[in-house]
């Protein structure tokens, strides 16, 4: 395997732990707010419509599998990249990196595609919350790298 495979494949590893770090946040709000779903279910959701799908209409537990899965896939995907690019220097630059993957896909890419309203347009809890977990995610993802890894 290349270095820069053993790299991703580690980064996405490590995704998917700090996914797992910034959903406990995601939760926290979601039981103080039950009314509004957390932005990754809103986003699969979306996305699920677009394609003509309707997930309310899908068994509780697939439902919840579904976006749960997805919000996985994609905190891999993230952790992925932040392994190729050089991850696991500081965890400063690690919620730089997550705060970043934030702005660029909740005020860019997903009210762009029309899946998921800009921070100014959500719910305030909500879009706080979202960009905090953001940050939590990179810094879990920094915390998590291997120190012999770091600042490579």
């Amino acid at each position: 395997m290349t270095q820069t495979g053993f790299h991703a494949l580690l980064g996405a590893r490590v995704g998917l732990a700090a996914t797992g770090a910034m959903s406990a946040l995601l939760a926290a709000r979601w039981l103080g707010q039950p009314a509004v779903s957390p932005p990754p279910q809103a986003v699969a959701e979306n996305a699920l419509r677009r394609l003509g799908l309707e997930p309310a209409g899908f068994p509780a537990p697939l439902r919840h599998a579904t976006w749960t899965l997805a919000h996985a896939g994609f905190g891999a995907t993230l952790g992925a990249v932040y392994g190729v690019i050089g991850g696991g220097r500081s965890r400063a630059g690690g919620a730089g990196y997550g705060i970043a993957c934030w702005a660029l896909n909740y005020g860019i890419a997903l009210p762009f595609a029309r899946i998921y309203p800009r921070p100014d347009r959500d719910n305030t809890l909500r879009a706080v919350d979202s960009a905090l977990s953001h940050v939590v995610f990179g810094w879990a993802l920094a915390a998590a790298w291997p120190p012999r890894d770091r600042g490579r």
